[in-house]
């Protein structure tokens, strides 16, 4: 049975939005399966392996892309050993630069030299320049690859039907509404009745395709939020607990803690721009 998780990506540094890094795929996988609302690119630098797509099976040889859109289950796997680098661009990024990919959906096999060269030329930022401009440079080379990503590779609507089972459906529309309500008080009650499952049924559905509990999400997605308003302004940590839809500073400071390791004091002494 695949093991399914839902990853939260939580960018360590909000200047750079993106997680780059190269893995290795030694002969088949761990059995676990992921999903994410970010758009993530996988490059093929050596061998070859199979990248599951929901119910697609793309062979991926060196230098092919894979496109994995928002909220598509994949999981790579390989008969040999395959290496590849994985760029994942948080979608705050798109929205930043006037690019709404909320309505879009990408080609997912992309067998072409300009964007294995796109994302080569990316990587040399992540791996070996640490110069005074690297963020921004690194922050115009992605920006550059999206844009050729987009006018080249958007192919339909996201508001196609696809064929996922119930269940999943309705997760993936809970954690929609919690990202997008989090500032509100929500129960585990409310989430249930929306998705039409008894409040027992949905808290399984939910652990079972995300990995995560409803309250963790919940907490995850306030954190994420208030260590935006922690670092870009001046509001006390009271005002930013409440705003972000906690209802006490006691428990907003231990979900803070234990998901980033620093109390949210800590979090602004060292990560203000104030």
């Amino acid at each position: 049975m695949i093991d399914i998780k839902y990853e939260h990506h939580l960018m360590p540094n909000p200047d750079l939005p993106f997680i780059f890094h190269t893995d290795i795929c030694i002969h088949n996988t761990s059995g676990t399966a992921n999903w994410h609302e970010n758009i993530e690119f996988l490059y093929c630098v050596h061998g070859e392996g199979n990248v599951t797509c929901d119910t697609a099976n793309i062979h991926m040889n060196k230098g092919d892309t894979v496109i994995i859109n928002a909220r598509q289950l994949h999981a790579v796997s390989s008969d040999s050993d395959v290496k590849y680098h994985c760029l994942i661009i948080d979608k705050s990024f798109f929205k930043d630069n006037g690019i709404d990919v909320e309505d879009l959906t990408f080609k997912q096999h992309i067998c072409d030299i300009k964007t294995g060269a796109h994302i080569e030329r990316i990587s040399e930022f992540f791996t070996f320049d640490k110069s005074l401009f690297s963020v921004a440079e690194t922050r115009l080379a992605i920006l550059d690859f999206i844009v050729y990503i987009c006018k080249n590779f958007a192919v339909q609507s996201k508001n196609e039907s696809k064929k996922i089972s119930k269940s999943h459906a309705a997760v993936l529309d809970a954690v929609e509404f919690i990202n997008t309500n989090f500032t509100q008080k929500l129960t585990l009650e409310e989430l249930s009745a929306k998705a039409g499952f008894s409040k027992y049924h949905f808290s399984r559905i939910f652990k079972e395709n995300t990995g995560f509990t409803v309250i963790e999400h919940i907490n995850a997605i306030r954190c994420e939020n208030a260590r935006h308003l922690l670092r870009e302004t001046q509001k006390p940590i009271s005002e930013i607990c409440f705003e972000c839809g906690f209802d006490s500073p006691s428990y907003f400071a231990k979900a803070f803690s234990k998901l980033f390791g620093l109390l949210p004091s800590e979090y602004r002494k060292k990560h203000s721009r104030h």
